[in-house]
Parts: structure tokens; sequence; C-alpha cells
């Protein structure tokens, strides 16, 4: 493979991605790619960025800067399968192909080609993700010892202090707006509610009495 025409294909191939895919999750115009393909033009870096990560390809790889493909024919070594993403989520495979169907999962994508679906897991963002998680994590953790111990603030307390209303304060956690603690569904139609003292001082400004009496 001698031209950037010939390693675009290759890696389209790879992906079993067509032009019209290349187009939508790149957000390049078909006739360009069309175009890229037929040797007629060459994109600039940023564009080749763009496909680069789309495909799962290396940006040297498509400028043919010594970069070989791998065993396999997989063209960038870095890439993450389901398989390995649901390991480490502790998921089931099925989980990451449909959060990546459905859009939910924000480290990939899927691309519908004929009846066959394929999947690409970007390293960066997955590690994003679970970086986040872990950060979330740990967050919950300290909620919960905080919980143990009794030192939570009343959503009404904290309604109060904040000149809001309880409601405002539940459908803050809720909906993850507020960082001043977490709600945690518990059925179909009950919340528990634990809203951490520090992250209420951080976030408000405002010093707290610590309550031992948590809220639903």
């Amino acid at each position: 493979m001698t031209t950037f025409a010939e390693r675009l294909k290759h890696a389209m191939d790879e992906r079993h991605m067509s032009q019209s895919d290349l187009s939508a999750k790149s957000g390049i115009s078909k006739a360009a790619i069309s175009q890229y393909l037929s040797g007629k033009n060459q994109p600039k870096k940023d564009k080749i960025d763009r496909l680069a990560d789309v495909l799962g390809a290396s940006p040297d790889f498509l400028m043919g800067y010594g970069v070989e493909e791998t065993e396999g024919g997989l063209i960038n070594p870095e890439k993450i399968t389901v398989r390995e993403a649901a390991k480490i989520l502790g998921k089931s495979d099925q989980f990451i192909r449909i959060g990546l169907q459905r859009g939910i999962l924000p480290f990939g994508w899927a691309v519908k080609t004929s009846s066959q679906w394929s999947y690409y897991i970007n390293p960066v963002l997955f590690s994003q993700y679970l970086s986040t998680n872990i950060e979330a994590d740990n967050e919950e953790n300290q909620l919960k010892d905080n919980l143990q111990s009794g030192n939570m603030v009343p959503v009404e307390q904290a309604a109060q202090l904040m000149g809001k209303t309880p409601q405002f304060i539940r459908l803050g956690l809720q909906q993850r707006v507020l960082p001043i603690g977490a709600a945690v569904k518990v059925n179909a139609t009950t919340w528990d509610y634990y809203i951490s003292p520090k992250l209420f001082t951080d976030f408000t400004g405002i010093e707290v009495q610590i309550s031992s009496k948590n809220q639903r």
C-alpha cells in the first residue's frame, strides 16, 4: 500500500465501513471521501485525524509514515475489543454491543453494514469513561461512609439554606446537576437522597451543621 487512497480503502475494509458510514461518522462529505479513494484529492491533516479516529487507525498509518499493518490485519494495536471492554467494566458482551448500537456508551460507536454490526471502541474515550466511573464510585463510597456515620444533610435543610424547594434539590440530585450528593433509586417510585456536608459547603459556600437524619 503506497498511496493514501489504498491505505484508506484498506482501513475501511478492515472496519467493514462504507463511504456513507464513514461520511456520517466523520462529518466529511461522501463526495470528498470518494475523491480520496480515487486518488484525485488528499485530505488535510485535520480531516486525516478525523478519518483515523473513526476507523480506529493511526494517522501515521493513513499518511504512510512508516507504520506497518499489525498481525491479524489490525491497523491500530491499541484498539479495544468488545470482549475486552466488557471484561474491564464487569459487563456482558451484549451490554457493550447494545450500548454502542443505541449511542448510550460514550466511548465508541456501532455501524450497521447490511445485516452485520461493526463495533469500534476508542481507547482514549474508554479510558476517560473508566476514570469517570472510578471517580463516581469513590464519591459514592464516600457518601455511603457518611451515611453510615450519620453525617448527612436532610433535603429540607439543604433546600432552606439554598433558598430552594425540596423538589428542586431532589430533581437536581436525580439528574446529577447538583454536585452536593447523590440520589439512588430504590424502586420504581422511591428515591433515597444523600447530601454530603463537605460537598454541600464546597458547592454553596454555606457551612452546615451535620444532621444524622437522611431524607427520602
